[in-house]
C-alpha cells in the first residue's frame, strides 16, 4: 500500500517497496530494478497506487494518447507518471498534457538525462481555496429569521 498519495516535488513516487504499480511501454532497466513485481498491463477494476507511462504517446493517435493517460489518472492509479523521451517532447504534447492536468517535474538523476516527466496527482492539481469550507456555506443565525 502507498504510503501517501502525492507524489513528492521532484515526481519520485511516495510509495514503498510493496506498493502496487503498473508499468507500461519499454521502461527503463533502472525502475525495473526499484518494482521487479510491477505489472504491465491494466486488466479489471484494478486501481494501482502508481502508474508510470513510458514513451505513452509512441504508436498511438493523439486520441487514444490522451484517452490513455485520462484513464490513468482517473480510475486506474492514484499517482501517475509519463515520461516522455527527450527527442519526443513537442509544444503540442506538452500541451496535452498540461490540459489532463499533468504538471512537469525534475526526475531523479538516474533518469534525468534520457526523458522528462509529467505527473498528476490528485493533492498537486489543485489546492483547496481557505474559503472553500463549511464556516462560509450557510448563515445559521439567520435561519429563524422572516
Amino acid at each position: 500500500m502507498a504510503q501517501s498519495n502525492a507524489l513528492d516535488v521532484t515526481c519520485q513516487p511516495i510509495v514503498d517497496a510493496t506498493a502496487s504499480v503498473l508499468l507500461c511501454g519499454a521502461a527503463p532497466e533502472q525502475l525495473m530494478r526499484i518494482w521487479p513485481n510491477a505489472a504491465r498491463k491494466q486488466s479489471g477494476d484494478i486501481r494501482f497506487d502508481l502508474a508510470i507511462y513510458v514513451d505513452p504517446q509512441a504508436n498511438v493517435s493523439e486520441q487514444e494518447f490522451q484517452q490513455t493517460l485520462a484513464a490513468a489518472r482517473d480510475r486506474w492509479a492514484k499517482q501517475v507518471i509519463a515520461l516522455i523521451p527527450i527527442g519526443s517532447n513537442t509544444h503540442v504534447l506538452e500541451e496535452s498534457l498540461f490540459s489532463l492536468g499533468f504538471s512537469r517535474r525534475p526526475l531523479p538523476k538516474f533518469l534525468n538525462s534520457d526523458y522528462i516527466a509529467y505527473c498528476f496527482s490528485i493533492s498537486f492539481y489543485k489546492k483547496t481555496p481557505d474559503w472553500l469550507n463549511s464556516k462560509y456555506w450557510a448563515n445559521p443565525e439567520r435561519w429563524t429569521k422572516r
